[in-house]
């Protein structure tokens, strides 16, 4: 359980998402950069998407950027 009363822990529901990884510094133009190159693949692939693309970060501000975990996802359709 979160210790501030600012954080809340909320249940998603499931999805299936298309994720490219990166490392180093999330600034807008490689967030930018990573997210278009995803798309880009997906699209050659035939792949439709629900929504707006996304940037998760899972690293603290001092981490060294070549070993910062980055990603942006998408959320992919589903079979009908």
């Amino acid at each position: 359980m979160p210790t501030d009363d600012r954080a809340e822990l909320v249940t998603a529901p499931e999805r299936t998402l298309a994720v490219k990884q990166f490392s180093w510094r999330p600034t807008t133009a490689r967030i930018t950069r990573e997210r278009d190159e995803l798309l880009a693949t997906l699209a050659d692939a035939d792949v439709a998407t629900v929504g707006e693309p996304f940037f998760m970060g899972y690293d603290a501000p001092w981490t060294l950027p070549f070993l910062r975990r980055n990603e942006v996802a998408v959320e992919v359709a589903g079979e009908s």
